[in-house]
């Protein structure tokens, strides 16, 4: 924490990228409902996954040669609206109007590439603003930070997923 307090240019874009992992997810109901009600089979599944990673490579790689010379409020703000048109695709797949693999995998590619441009200028201030060795301190606090945010989404998303009667059946 000392990390945090210390380092107030730190402390603020944290919070933030933890804020935007915070958002309610219906990761696991979706899973269930590909699997057993769109009948994903295991290669569909890899399908996605390799897509995920993929995305985050070039992710990077993008970042590295054209975002990051960019206007970093515009660019999270773009990725924030990104994130949300791409999971409200996740509608299609609910209600059945599509059962394609590639709208899954969209979904996968667009959160990965906004997961990678809104964390590389949070990575980038920590590794400027810090004292030299901590970088891998500051790494594992922010990511740390990030990932605590995406469980606490999880299970908000379970808890809303409860609210709303989605069970297995």
């Amino acid at each position: 924490f000392d990390l945090f307090r210390n380092t107030p240019q730190l402390s603020r874009p944290t919070m933030f990228l933890t804020l935007v992992a915070v958002v309610p997810s219906c990761g696991l109901a979706l899973n269930y409902f590909l699997r057993n009600e769109l009948h994903y089979t295991p290669t569909d599944f890899a399908i996605i996954s390799v897509a995920g990673d993929a995305a985050h490579v070039a992710g990077a790689i993008i970042f590295k040669l054209y975002v990051r010379t960019n206007h970093v409020r515009r660019t999270a703000r773009i990725c924030v609206a990104l994130t949300t048109v791409l999971r409200l695709l996740q509608l299609l797949l609910a209600l059945r109007v599509s059962s394609s693999v590639a709208l899954a995998c969209l979904d996968e590619v667009g959160l990965s590439i906004a997961t990678e441009f809104l964390s590389m200028p949070v990575l980038a201030v920590a590794a400027n603003h810090i004292p030299a060795g901590c970088e891998g301190t500051a790494y594992s606090a922010v990511l740390g930070a990030a990932n605590l945010g995406g469980t606490i989404g999880v299970f908000c998303g379970g808890a809303i997923a409860w609210l709303f009667g989605v069970s297995r059946t």
